[in-house]
């Protein structure tokens, strides 16, 4: 099977967090890669946010489930 339809099945979203940060250098990266993903019917939209603060992320977590 092609290696981007692969990844693609096996995506799945995790919320539970690390307390290591990941570098703004890989951040960025990772933003740019998604602002780039394919949408749905081609619309672009999309919404992306950066959580660093650990008690934020904490919330996120807890009322993820």
């Amino acid at each position: 099977m092609n290696l981007t339809i692969e990844t693609m099945k096996n995506h799945k979203s995790i919320r539970k967090y690390k307390d290591t940060m990941i570098d703004d250098e890989i951040i960025e990266v990772l933003l740019e890669v998604a602002r780039k993903a394919p949408t749905s019917l081609n619309g672009q939209q999309r919404s992306i946010v950066v959580v660093k603060d650990r008690k934020r992320k904490e919330k996120i977590e807890k009322n993820a489930y």
